[in-house]
């Protein structure tokens, strides 16, 4: 990942994919790297314009993808991606949404 200039989260546009975005995707931001991502339900939840490009699922929007994040490399800045993706790291997860879902119910 360090010698990468940004990550491809790629998920066939199909209702078995839509909810489940790839693992991958967080690895990518986490490291502070912009994402061309297939435009399924859950990656719209994850990529927005300040980290990455949604595209369908075929060559021609996967290349207007790429030549949309050459073209705005300026405005992916890889603290902020890694910074605004700290909610999912596991100790986030954890922290803010495991603990108080145990505490709730043992009440």
């Amino acid at each position: 990942l360090e010698k990468s200039n940004f990550g491809v989260g790629y998920i066939p546009m199909t209702k078995i994919f839509d909810n489940q975005p790839p693992t991958k995707i967080f690895e990518y931001l986490l490291s502070g790297m912009p994402v061309i991502a297939t435009k399924t339900k859950e990656n719209s939840k994850v990529i927005n314009s300040t980290n990455g490009v949604l595209v369908k699922d075929d060559v021609e929007s996967f290349a207007l993808g790429f030549k949309e994040l050459y073209h705005n490399r300026e405005q992916f800045l890889s603290k902020k991606i890694q910074n605004d993706s700290q909610k999912y790291t596991w100790s986030y997860i954890v922290k803010y949404t495991l603990i108080p879902i145990i505490k709730d119910l043992s009440k």
